[in-house]
């Protein structure tokens, strides 16, 4: 189902990266960030991702997209910001939010991004 998430580790999945996480969107896809990736987010949005205001007081959707976007790229280099965009619907913008601080939170205090 569309947005319906939930949290598997990176070794479930067969993946070596640290902090991975899959989501299950239009099928089951990996989201995994490390430092470049970061680096890009903020290039592209303005926003250190791990600042507290990226998805606080701050939160902008054209920012979420952008870290969906940049995140998913581990599992499917191909995957275009408007594809990306399109995992955003109204019902599942909640679920997608809770699992992406979840992974954000994971790769932070473990320094694994």
């Amino acid at each position: 189902m569309l947005c319906e998430n939930r949290l598997r580790t990176a070794n479930q999945a067969g993946d070596s990266r640290p902090g991975a996480v899959m989501l299950n969107l239009d099928r089951p896809r990996r989201f995994w960030l490390d430092l470049e990736a970061l680096q890009e987010i903020k290039g592209i949005t303005g926003q250190d991702p791990l600042s507290a205001s990226f998805f606080g007081d701050g939160f902008k959707l054209e920012n979420f997209i952008v870290f969906l976007w940049v995140g998913l790229r581990a599992d499917d280099p191909g995957l275009t910001m408007r594809q990306a965009a399109q995992f955003c619907r109204p019902a599942g913008i909640a679920a997608l939010l809770s699992a992406l601080r979840a992974a954000r939170a994971c790769g932070a205090s473990t320094g694994q991004n």
